[in-house]
């Protein structure tokens, strides 16, 4: 499996996300990201930075997490940040703080 960015996918092919024409995945979309939210134990809250910013460096950074083997390590306190904080992780100095956390 390999992270990647699926806004920037479907604008690549002509698309549009299927969960946002389709009432049914945007439901599923929602439970699945709740799944993560109690996974992780954060409290569900929308980051205000999730559609302004590319997030492409969080995408390396699990990359990178992945083939070192310690994408727990990497993918919990990034997600906590982004969803449970509304930190922005595409500032490489909170993602610097992040991970020496």
């Amino acid at each position: 499996m390999r992270p990647m960015h699926l806004l920037n996918l479907t604008k690549i092919v002509g698309n549009t996300p299927t969960t946002i024409l389709c009432k049914t995945k945007l439901k599923y979309a929602g439970q699945d990201l709740a799944r993560w939210y109690a996974r992780y134990q954060v409290p569900l809250k929308l980051n205000p930075h999730l559609m302004k910013s590319d997030h492409s460096l969080t995408l390396k950074g699990a990359l990178v997490a992945q083939e070192m083997s310690l994408e727990e390590q990497y993918n919990r306190p990034v997600f906590s940040a982004f969803w449970a904080d509304a930190v922005n992780v595409t500032d490489r100095g909170a993602l610097r703080i992040i991970q020496d956390g």
